[in-house]
């Protein structure tokens, strides 16, 4: 009788594996199903896990392995590594793998099916990764899982129903993917979750109530969605909610507070609120200024309107405040530096007034601050010109007063000083030449007199210079003309004399102004020409402009 021969790639395969089996005859049980995984299953072209070979018999020495006390692998983590391939249920013949990490490799294709057979996996995390298409509600069949982080994918549809059957999660995290619909109400059955990010996604509708009842919830991130309506007034039920991020939605209403016994300030937790880029309305509560482990407030884009509660920094270490364009108005909160550790402050774009915070003065911390556009007044205290970890300050369009102090000299880390527009007075101190980081300089439409100081033509750095609609006077430095930076330079609508440099007409300047002065002379022939007119003239006593039909010197 005929026997058949086996095909060759049968064959083949066969015979591979018996020699696979034979090479790893002294590797454990969990050994060869790693080796295996990674020659037949997965194309590691950057040999990240080179070491995972027959010379190093103890898998648990392996990049990325970590095993139990027997020496059994609990742990997979090739974070990194860039692995592309399948992911079978291969990984599950690990009879105690506990944690299987995946993120930042270049997998694909759909939610991989064969991890189902990993039925005692804790963690599970496959984000930053190309998985594709919807999320099944098979997932739900984890049912040890404590982590679940599919974030930074290209998963789409809506999030499954069936995900609230994952009881035993304690952080779950969707967001960076291209998930539509509704937030699950069946999500509040997570009662043991800690920490839940869907943000960055396209999801609508309402904020669930049901997710108010997630009394261990510490981090809550919305951000970037299409959600709409209001904030639920229950969100204080959340009191271990420590960080919250609502940001850049549609929602609207007031911020819950009042009365009701479960307003914000319940969230005695709370270290990060961002509602910025929404359309939320009404006062902000004033119970928020006694937040006590607030250290990040976010509020920019909205309509408020009244005064930011005052207490606002008395009782926490505030790090970074972003206020602008929210219509707050009145004066700003005194102890906003009182913490020692504000480090950006934007007020920007509202209607606040009075003086600055004296805690402004002493913050070392402080390395933004942005109060342009408002209403505020008084004197800056000469604490902040010269604050010496400073580096931008948006002054401009308020009604503040008062000479630039001298000790803007100890200022030596600024790179940007924006004053323009207000009542500022007197000389520009030769100081402001000692800031050799200074890029942005901008002290337009005030009173400021006397002439422009020669050590202006130390600022190595700056990129622009703008002092135009002040009472500057005398002649324009020819030393100024040595600032090779220098891309923008505005000296119009003052008083200057004498002649303009012939050396400006030489700079690589995108923008220049030296009009309405009483400047005097012959135009620099790079000057005279027709697309300048309106960056020289008028200055009536110039003369020698022909293709500015300006008469030669020798006339009267």
């Amino acid at each position: 009788m005929l026997r058949r021969a086996l095909p060759v790639p049968l064959l083949f395969f066969i015979l591979n594996y018996l020699l696979l089996l034979q090479c790893c005859s002294s590797l454990s049980h969990d050994g060869v199903i790693l080796l295996q995984i990674r020659k037949e299953c997965w194309s590691d072209t950057s040999d990240a896990l080179s070491n995972w070979n027959e010379s190093h018999q103890n898998p648990c020495a392996w990049k990325g392995i970590s095993c139990d006390t027997l020496n059994t692998v609990t742990s997979v983590d090739i974070t990194g590594a860039l692995i592309s391939g399948n992911l079978t249920s291969d990984i599950c013949s690990l009879p105690n793998l506990r944690d299987l990490t995946l993120q930042g490799n270049a997998f694909s294709g759909p939610f991989p099916r064969g991890l189902l057979d990993c039925k005692r996996l804790l963690k599970l995390d496959l984000s930053s990764n190309q998985f594709a298409g919807t999320l099944p509600g098979y997932i739900s069949e984890l049912g040890e899982l404590r982590v679940l982080n599919l974030s930074h994918n290209a998963f789409r549809g809506s999030i499954p129903t069936f995900l609230g059957n994952l009881t035993q999660l304690r952080s779950l995290d969707l967001s960076h993917n291209n998930l539509w619909g509704d937030i699950q109400t069946s999500l509040g059955n997570l009662t043991q979750l800690e920490e839940l990010g869907m943000s960055r996604n396209y999801l609508k509708g309402y904020i669930p109530t049901s997710l108010m009842a997630l009394s261990n919830l510490r981090t809550l991130l919305l951000f970037e969605n299409n959600l709409s309506g209001s904030i639920p007034t229950s969100i204080g039920q959340l009191k271990s909610l420590s960080s919250l991020d609502l940001a850049m939605n549609q929602l609207h209403g007031t911020i819950p507070h009042g009365t009701i016994p479960h307003g914000i300030v319940n969230l005695t937790y709370l270290s990060v609120l961002k509602l910025n880029l929404n359309r939320l309305t009404g006062k902000v509560p004033s119970q928020l200024g006694k937040l006590q482990q607030l250290t990040i407030l976010k509020l920019y884009n909205n309509k408020f309107y009244g005064y930011l509660p005052q207490s606002l920094g008395t009782y926490s270490n505030l790090v970074e405040v972003d206020l602008m364009e929210s219509g707050f108005e009145g004066p700003l909160p005194k102890n906003l530096c009182r913490g020692g550790a504000l480090y950006r402050f934007n007020g920007s774009s509202n209607n606040f007034s009075g003086t600055l915070p004296s805690s402004f003065e002493d913050c070392k911390s402080l390395r933004y601050l942005y109060i342009n556009n408002n209403n505020l007044s008084g004197e800056i205290p000469p604490g902040l010109w010269g604050a010496f970890n400073l580096k931008e300050l948006s002054l401009d369009n308020n009604k503040f007063e008062g000479k630039i102090s001298a000790a803007i000299a100890e200022a030596k880390n600024l790179t940007r000083l924006v004053m323009s527009n207000n009542h500022f007075e007197g000389r520009i101190p030769a100081q402001v030449g000692q800031l050799t980081n200074l890029q942005v300089f901008e002290a337009s439409k005030n009173r400021l007199s006397g002439p422009i100081p020669l050590e202006l033509a130390s600022l190595s750095s700056v990129e622009v210079l703008q002092l135009d609609h002040n009472f500057l006077s005398r002649e324009i430095p020819k030393e100024i003309m040595t600032l090779k930076k220098l891309v923008l330079l505005d000296l119009s609508h003052n008083r200057l004399t004498g002649e303009i440099p012939s050396e400006l007409g030489q700079l690589n300047l995108s923008n220049f102004n030296v009009s309405n002065n009483y400047l005097t002379g012959l135009i620099p022939e790079d000057l005279d020409n027709p697309r300048y007119k309106q960056r020289v003239l008028p200055n009536p006593w110039l003369c020698g402009g022909r293709k500015l039909r300006i008469p030669p010197c020798s006339s009267p």
